[in-house]
């Protein structure tokens, strides 16, 4: 009998063991679950850009500029001026002949999340009137509407992705919803010079980076939110180079109280669970940006279109080939999306 109990004492013990090791290999593979659930991404990077072009002038007296915001440095420029609130660089010339003009800037990022701070759409409305319009723009003789959200198929697919009534929604979720719904229906190709409008990206099902942003923008608009276009350059991590790109802005409070611009990249991740992970209301360090459209205008759109840069010029030039350098290094983290919530993992 006593043998017996013995027996019995070393089965339970030893199944009492067994138990506890599972329970230590449960939460170990639990939390390498969660880690392998991380989405990579760049969480600090180190850049460098230059862009411009060559031109040609046959006049004694004529000029061109850039824009070149405050940190870029314009290699034998004239002077500056500012346009539609931004910065230009000028190049005046007084002599015919082909010249080199362009622009570069050297820094550094790091990766940001902005989380809900709870404004409402009405608040939001009313705190960026002039980014809730129409905008078109003229390229190659053709008005093209970039930004239309007084179009009836895009008012109407508003409505549909966020109510008929907006004003009392937090502008995040209701901006997160027309974010989401774009993911999983239009797809990300690289699209042809002169861009096509939202209706066309509807109607297609593909648009490249400026085409999905005007797509977003437009359906935010239409639903009441203020939001904008961005252009600059991507960093890709892949290939330690980049090239030019555009993305969104909405209008909102973050986390902190702050009313401010929050950045919406509509390009790069494929699903739309990563994207609403690692690319809404998300600062990319790999996304530096060169042109903001500041007055929500057809003109300050228009800077943002022509030619793809941002320039104008006071007489005709002949155009060479574009100037566009990146480069860079960077450090890499995990973006981990649990239950609606996100932290950055290194």
């Amino acid at each position: 009998m006593p043998q017996e109990m013995s027996r019995k004492k070393k089965i339970i013990s030893r199944v009492i063991g067994i138990l506890v090791v599972l329970a230590v290999l449960y939460f170990v593979f639990t939390q390498v679950l969660k880690m392998s659930a991380g989405y990579s991404t760049p969480y600090r990077v180190e850049y460098s850009v230059e862009y411009g072009r060559t031109i040609t002038t046959h006049d004694e007296n004529s000029s061109f500029a850039l824009v070149c915001p405050p940190g870029w440095v314009a290699t034998g420029s004239t002077r500056t001026e500012t346009r539609y609130g931004q910065q230009f660089a000028v190049w005046e010339f007084h002599t015919p002949g082909t010249y080199t003009v362009s622009a570069r800037v050297q820094g550094e990022a790091t990766l940001k999340l902005f989380e809900s701070g709870h404004m409402t759409v009405a608040e939001a409305k009313a705190a960026q009137p002039n980014f809730l319009g129409d905008q078109h723009v003229t390229l190659v003789g053709e008005n093209l509407w970039l930004i239309m959200p007084s179009n009836s198929t895009i008012k109407n697919l508003a409505a549909e992705i966020c109510g008929n009534s907006t004003d009392n929604q937090e502008v995040i979720s209701c901006a997160e919803k027309i974010f989401r719904w774009i993911k999983e229906r239009i797809e990300h190709e690289e699209g042809p010079t002169v861009p096509k409008i939202p209706t066309e990206v509807l109607s297609t099902g593909t648009g490249d980076c400026d085409e999905l942003s005007c797509l977003f923008i437009s359906l935010c608009r239409a639903a009441g939110i203020p939001a904008r276009l961005v252009s600059g350059f991507r960093y890709n991590p892949t290939t330690g180079s980049g090239s030019g790109h555009g993305w969104a802005e909405i209008f909102a409070r973050d986390n902190e109280g702050n009313p401010t611009w929050m950045q919406i990249e509509m390009a790069i991740s494929s699903s739309a669970d990563e994207a609403i992970a690692c690319d809404f209301c998300v600062f990319h360090p790999g996304n530096i940006p060169l042109y903001f459209d500041y007055e929500g205008t057809d003109n300050s759109l228009q800077m943002y279109s022509v030619l793809g840069w941002s320039t104008y010029t006071s007489s005709p030039l002949e155009w060479g080939a574009p100037i566009t350098h990146v480069s860079g290094v960077h450090e890499t983290a995990k973006i981990v999306y649990e239950d609606g919530n996100r932290k950055i993992e290194a």
